[in-house]
C-alpha cells in the first residue's frame, strides 16, 4: 500500500483534531504550550565559514534570461530609508506585569482548557506599501480561539537596542458563526478569518523604513503573546525561497513523528539533510533574504521555529493559514505556495533560486514564475520536469550555491537573531 503523503496526513490529523475539538474549533491542536518568550532573542553567533570548496561556474544553471514574470529593470535604491540601527546592550521586550479583566466570561474557560498557542505570520512588505499586522489567538490541543479580547501591539524601531514602541491596540475577532460584539474580518486581508485573529494596519505616520523589527502583541487578560517580525524591504530584494518538510528534513515523516511525540509530552529532532545549513548560509552570508515556505498548518509554528532557529540562519517562516491549504495537491497546498509567490513577486521580491522536494513544489514554483533551470529538488522527485536533482544531501550542491554572486539588493541586515 501506497504510503500517504505528508500533507495527507497532517490533513487527516486535522480532521481527527476537530472531531476530538467539536466543541471548540475545527483546527489541529497542539500540546506546544509554553509562555512566549517575553525576552527579545540574543544576537547571532559570528558566522560560521563555509567549506573550501572550489566554486563551479553558473553559466549553465542561470537561465539566460529571466522569465516575463520577473522584473529584471536596475532599481535606484539610493534614496531608499533604512532603519537606524544602534550597538549598545540589546533591550529586551518590557514585558507587562499588570493583566486587565477579560471582556467575556467564557475566556476564562477558554485558558482553562489549556496554554496558549498564539502566533502570526512574518511579514515581508516592500517600504511604501501598507504594513498589515496578522495574528492568531488560541489555547490547548483544539485550538480553541480567544474571541473579541484586546490586545497591545508593541515593535522595537530601532534595532536592537532601541525602545519598544506601542503601536497601539486591537480586538480578537469572533468566529463566523458567532454573534459577540466584535468585528470578523472575513477575507478582508486576503487570509480567511476563522476568529480570534488581529488584523492591525500600521498607520501611515507610524510606517517603518527597509528593517528587519521584532512584534509583539500581547493579549491583556493574561499577558500571553504572539511573537514574529515585521521585514520591510526594498524594491527588487534578491531572495531564495525553500520548503522543509522532505527538503531541510531528511523526509516528511520526521514532523510527524515530533507532533506524535508532542501529544504525550514527549520530544523528538527531527533529522536534517547533510550541509543543507550550510547551503542556506552560503544564500545569506551573500544577502539574499531566505524564505521559508512550508505547507504545515500555523498552528505548529512554535514547533517549527525552534526547529529551524537551531539550526538555520534567519529569515521569514510562512505557514498555511487554513485547513484547505494543507490538501496535498496543487488545489491545496500548491495553490497555497504559488499564491504567497505571488504574493512576495507583488511586494518587489526577486526569486534566484527555489528549493523542494514534492510535485506541488515543482508546481508551484513554475507556476509562480521560478525557472527550472533554479529550482532544486531533493528527494524520490529530484530532477523531474526538468529541474536539477539533489541526491542525499547537499553537499555537492555547495559549489554552485557558492557560485552565485553576492545579492545586487541585499535584505535588511538581521540584528538580534532569530525571533
Amino acid at each position: 500500500m501506497r504510503t500517504p503523503s505528508l500533507h495527507l496526513r497532517i490533513f487527516l490529523v486535522t480532521l481527527a483534531a476537530s472531531v476530538l475539538g467539536a466543541c471548540g474549533d475545527d483546527k489541529l491542536g497542539t500540546t506546544d504550550t509554553a509562555v512566549p518568550d517575553s525576552v527579545a532573542p540574543d544576537t547571532l553567533a559570528p558566522d560560521t565559514a563555509l567549506p573550501d570548496v572550489a566554486p563551479e561556474t553558473v553559466a549553465d544553471i542561470a537561465p539566460e534570461t529571466a522569465p516575463e514574470t520577473i522584473d529584471t529593470t536596475p532599481v535606484d535604491t539610493a534614496e531608499v530609508e533604512v532603519a537606524p540601527t544602534c550597538t549598545q546592550t540589546p533591550v529586551a521586550f518590557p514585558a507587562p506585569t499588570e493583566t486587565e479583566a477579560w471582556n467575556h466570561l467564557a475566556s476564562d474557560q477558554t485558558i482553562a482548557l489549556g496554554g496558549p498557542n498564539h502566533r502570526g505570520q512574518d511579514v515581508i512588505v516592500q517600504v511604501g506599501n501598507p504594513q498589515v499586522l496578522v495574528a492568531k489567538f488560541g489555547y490547548a490541543f483544539v485550538d480553541k480561539d480567544m474571541t473579541c479580547e484586546d490586545v497591545d501591539i508593541w515593535i522595537q524601531r530601532e534595532v536592537p537596542c532601541g525602545t519598544w514602541e506601542w503601536m497601539g491596540e486591537a480586538r480578537t475577532s469572533d468566529n463566523p458563526d458567532d454573534s459577540l460584539d466584535c468585528n470578523n474580518f472575513g477575507t478582508t486581508y486576503g487570509i480567511e478569518d476563522d476568529g480570534g485573529r488581529v488584523f492591525f494596519e500600521i498607520p501611515d505616520a507610524q510606517a517603518f523604513p527597509v528593517g528587519r523589527y521584532p512584534v509583539r502583541i500581547v493579549l491583556k487578560g493574561d499577558l500571553s503573546m504572539a511573537s514574529f517580525d515585521l521585514v520591510v524591504v526594498a524594491p527588487g530584494t534578491q531572495a531564495i525561497i525553500t520548503d522543509v518538510d522532505g527538503t531541510l528534513t531528511t523526509s516528511d515523516n520526521e514532523l510527524l513523528t515530533e507532533v506524535a511525540l508532542s501529544i504525550f509530552n514527549e520530544t523528538y529532532e527531527q533529522q536534517m539533510y547533510v550541509d543543507a545549513d550550510t547551503m542556506i548560509r552560503s544564500w545569506y552570508d551573500k544577502g539574499y533574504l531566505v524564505i521559508y515556505m512550508s505547507g504545515r498548518p500555523d498552528l505548529l509554528r512554535r514547533m517549527s521555529e525552534r526547529w529551524l532557529e537551531e539550526r538555520f540562519t534567519p529569515g521569514p517562516l510562512h505557514l498555511t493559514d487554513t485547513n484547505a491549504q494543507v490538501v496535498p495537491n496543487n488545489d491545496g497546498v500548491g495553490i497555497y505556495k504559488k499564491e504567497f509567490i505571488a504574493y512576495l513577486r507583488s511586494q518587489g521580491i526577486d526569486l534566484v533560486a527555489a528549493y523542494g522536494n514534492a510535485t506541488t513544489d515543482i508546481w508551484a514554483y513554475e507556476q509562480g514564475g521560478v525557472p527550472k533551470a533554479v529550482t532544486w529538488i531533493i528527494g524520490k522527485h529530484a530532477g523531474e520536469e526538468n529541474t536539477n536533482a539533489l541526491t542525499g544531501s547537499y553537499t555537492s550542491h555547495l559549489p554552485t550555491a557558492a557560485a552565485f554572486p553576492e545579492a545586487s539588493i541585499k535584505a535588511p541586515p538581521v540584528l538580534y537573531g532569530w525571533w
